[in-house]
């Protein structure tokens, strides 16, 4: 199907039941009906349904409305906005004001929305915590799910996931923050690819007893000092009594003849 019939039905459906669609917006901007497409717009943001490409192309519209309605604040928070979201728009089809305020938004360099999940352990438990970044504008919610392996999924809103470790070896996390009109403008990872945590062990030190034929040796090793000194006791005590036995024996000896 292409964008002009897609356009055509959205408009058609939009005429007949009068819901708020980015195609009634922008017929009522091209017959100058300023109010109407304003009201139109918010209504998109405020409810939705949108996506990151229709949020863009709102803001882009709500920018060259609040231009032209000389509403500066909501000028400048929406060039805010589209610059963080897209900053490499071309702004080249804006009105002069809408253009430059879009400009000084980008040189500011505003964060872009984001969201990153991390899994802890604490006890015997999993905790899934979500952060974000980026304009407050355009969180509109945070909604992530945790898992450990085999097990049902849990979702939050914000608040931290816990979830028992029992035997599980992992947990499996994803999330996404949810903007203007619903449009998920920032996500981590998705349920079909999650992100994981791997359960930390304990390392365990192995202490391995000596080879048997070493095992022999220890006792030597271990009374070396002992045997020496039994040795060199020994050795002393033969030694003195075989000098002892020496002496004893030996015959009288005669009295030397005087010189005279």
């Amino acid at each position: 199907m292409s964008a002009s019939i897609a356009a055509f039905l959205g408009l058609s459906c939009a005429l007949a039941t009068g819901a708020p669609t980015l195609e009634l917006a922008e017929l009522q901007l091209s017959q100058a009906r300023l109010p109407e497409a304003l009201a139109t717009l918010e209504a998109l943001t405020d409810a939705g349904p949108l996506d990151r490409p229709s949020l863009v192309r709102a803001l882009t519209m709500r920018l060259q409305l609040y231009a032209a309605l000389k509403r500066p604040e909501d000028l400048s928070r929406d060039a805010l906005d589209l610059a963080a979201l897209e900053p490499d728009l071309q702004p080249d089809g804006l009105r002069p004001d809408a253009r430059a305020a879009f400009l000084r938004a980008k040189s500011s360099a505003p964060v872009p929305p984001d969201i990153t999940l991390v899994a802890r352990e604490r006890d015997d438990l999993f905790v899934v915590e979500a952060t974000t970044t980026g304009a407050p504008t355009l969180v509109r919610s945070v909604r992530f799910a945790a898992r450990t392996e085999g097990g049902a999924w849990t979702t939050s809103e914000g608040a931290p996931i816990v979830l028992p470790m029992e035997q599980a070896e992992h947990v499996e996390f994803y999330g996404s923050i949810v903007g203007p009109g619903g449009a998920v403008v920032a996500f981590h990872a998705d349920a079909a690819t999650p992100d994981r945590h791997v359960r930390s062990r304990p390392e365990v030190v192995a202490v391995t007893a000596p080879p048997e034929e070493d095992a022999a040796v220890w006792p030597w090793i271990a009374g070396g000092g002992a045997v020496v000194v039994a040795a060199t006791v020994v050795t002393a005590l033969l030694l003195s009594s075989r000098a002892d036995t020496r002496v004893s024996v030996l015959p009288n000896m005669p009295n030397a003849p005087d010189g005279g």
